[in-house]
């Protein structure tokens, strides 16, 4: 059960990096629109990956707890 809960907060901090990455990069080209124009659009790519492996995480965690 511990070692479930520090996987999904790992994930979690995960997540969070890559939605900054993800702003950061939306910022940087509207700043600059010569900028690599695709990164935003690759970070919502990776941004949508992360969310369904957590998905499936969560998932799991609770049919492991209440199943």
């Amino acid at each position: 059960m511990k070692k479930q809960i520090e996987i999904l907060e790992r994930i979690w901090k995960i997540k969070f990096q890559f939605i900054l990455l993800w702003y950061s990069s939306i910022i940087r080209e509207q700043q600059n629109p010569n900028i690599i124009p695709y990164f935003a659009e690759f970070g919502d790519f990776l941004l949508s990956i992360l969310t369904t492996s957590i998905r499936i995480a969560i998932g799991s965690l609770y049919i492991k707890l209440y199943l």
